[in-house]
């Protein structure tokens, strides 16, 4: 199962960037970079209406619904289906695709005990809509069956730091630690450390830890 929430693009930040997308310090001089860039560029005007100005590399649905038959007997298939809108909503920051992905996911999305990847994969949908509870409700009923969900895990911090529970956060952060990349564990940590007013001291860390990757 992949990564996702708030702590989960640290990898892909240094890639872009050569900083950690979590990092305060990097985020602001970025902002600063595009503002300069941007402030004083000149508006492009298509000179006509077959002038391409964005090509879509992801599905979409089409008018009935789906750009993928849902096979209401086929589990596993919904699942897979579902995880990959739920990938292409992180990676393109379009939240359509976490409709996309409830709705291969509907013939079990109100059962009491679904199937643990749909009780997982509910709980990442219920997080983005700012459906905390029942977030909480899925991923509480995880980890009790199995403490070492690191997914689990990871998105419950991101939920409690959502909800303002940063110590809690803070918690299942530190829980994580041997259990997953270093990386990952040290972006979560600093999402709370930031609201704690230790966000320079790990900052460094943080820039300290990707000089060695």
């Amino acid at each position: 199962m992949w990564i996702t929430g708030s702590f989960s693009h640290c990898r892909e930040g240094r890639r872009r960037f050569g900083a950690p997308r979590f990092s305060a310090i990097a985020w602001l001089v970025l902002a600063g970079l595009c503002f300069s860039c941007t402030s004083f560029a000149e508006p492009f005007l298509p000179k006509s209406l077959d002038v391409v100005l964005y090509k879509r590399d992801y599905p979409v649905l089409n008018g009935n619904g789906n750009s993928e038959l849902v096979d209401q007997n086929n589990l596993s298939s919904a699942i897979e289906r579902a995880n990959r809108y739920i990938r292409y909503a992180i990676e393109t920051t379009d939240p359509t695709y976490y409709g996309y992905a409830k709705s291969q996911l509907i013939s079990w999305w109100n059962e009491e005990n679904p199937h643990q990847d749909v009780r997982l994969l509910r709980a990442l949908i219920f997080q983005h809509q700012h459906l905390f509870n029942q977030a909480l409700h899925d991923l509480n009923y995880l980890l009790e069956l199995n403490p070492n969900h690191t997914q689990a895990r990871l998105t419950r911090a991101a939920v409690y730091l959502a909800m303002g529970k940063v110590s809690s956060s803070k918690k299942d952060c530190e829980k994580l630690v041997l259990r997953t990349d270093a990386l990952v564990v040290l972006n979560c940590l600093a999402q709370s450390a930031g609201l704690m007013g230790r966000a320079k001291a790990m900052d460094e860390k943080l820039r300290d830890v990707l000089d060695r990757y």
